[in-house]
Order: C-alpha cells, then structure tokens, then sequence
C-alpha cells in the first residue's frame, strides 16, 4: 500500500494519477476525499464522537482494498492536524505492506493550483504545508513544484517499488 501524504494543492491527486499510469503491476488509486460521503448540515460534527466515528467508518471503507489483497494508492488518507488520531491511522495502516509517499511544493504553487482548481483554502493548505508530515516516516519524499508528472524520472524509486514482487499487499 501507497500513502500519498501532502498538503491541499501539493499535487497528491495528479500524482497518484502519474503513478497509475506508468506502474506496470496492478494498482488502483483511492482517493480518500472521493470516499468521503456527504453528510446533512444537521451532522454535528462539531461532536468528537461523532467525528471519531466518522473518521473511523471513512477508514474502514478506504482500508476495505488492500484489506481484499489490492495493491492500493491512497490519496489524502492520514488525518491533519497532527494528532493522536492521526498516529492511531498510521498504526492501523502498519499492519500492511506500507510505503508513504510525503509530497510538497512552494507556497507559490500551491496558491497558484488552488485559485485555478477555483476550491479550497489557500490559507489552510499553507497551514498544513508547514506540519502535515510532522511525525510522519516518509519513505519517499517529492517537491512537485516544478516536476512534469509526465516524465517518470522523479517517479522512479517510486515506480520501482511499486513494480517489484514484494509490494502485494
């Protein structure tokens, strides 16, 4: 299993696309944000319960592929801010074949992906470049600020990893 671990605008989703396109084993991309479903504006999810609750279900329901035996990109799973909960994810997600992938790039990029994707939050995900990967073992690490994803090059330990026998889940 492939963590992609990074900041909103770093490029996770456009990475992992990169990667499923030049492995030449057979892996399938989740993308947790997409697993997430839509909650009523009732939802209190001011409720740590409730948060927990929801977090914990999202995780399951991501977990469900590699726990099925597919090898398996994760997009976005670990939880932000840092915190007890996060490190309860990583303990969970230890018990596969584990490999974190920590992505970054320049504030400028990311300003610049965000205000043309026309979503998120420009200040939040500047907040979550500075500490998103505060305690996260990073097995590879990559700045896409100025990469073309479509060169496998900055891919390639990645790649390599991803294609060799060991990596079934």
């Amino acid at each position: 299993m492939l963590v992609i671990s990074g900041a909103s605008g770093t490029g996770k989703s456009t990475l992992a696309e990169a990667l499923l396109e030049f492995t030449t084993a057979g892996w399938i991309g989740v993308e947790a944000d997409l697993s997430a479903p839509q909650a009523a504006t009732s939802v209190d999810f001011s409720d740590r319960e409730v948060q927990q609750r929801y977090a914990e279900t999202l995780l399951n329901s991501v977990l469900a592929w590699p726990a099925a035996g597919y090898d398996t990109i994760i997009d976005g799973l670990l939880p932000y801010p840092v915190s007890s909960h996060h490190r309860d994810v990583l303990d969970r997600l230890g018990s596969y074949d584990l490999k974190i992938l920590a992505v970054t790039a320049s504030e400028t990029a990311i300003r610049h992906r965000i205000e043309r994707r026309g979503r998120g939050d420009i200040e939040w995900s500047l907040q979550q470049l500075k500490d998103i990967h505060d305690g996260v073992r990073a097995d590879f690490t990559l700045d896409t600020t100025s990469i073309n994803l479509h060169d496998t090059a900055p891919l390639h330990e990645v790649l390599t990893w991803m294609n060799s026998p060991h990596s079934s889940s």
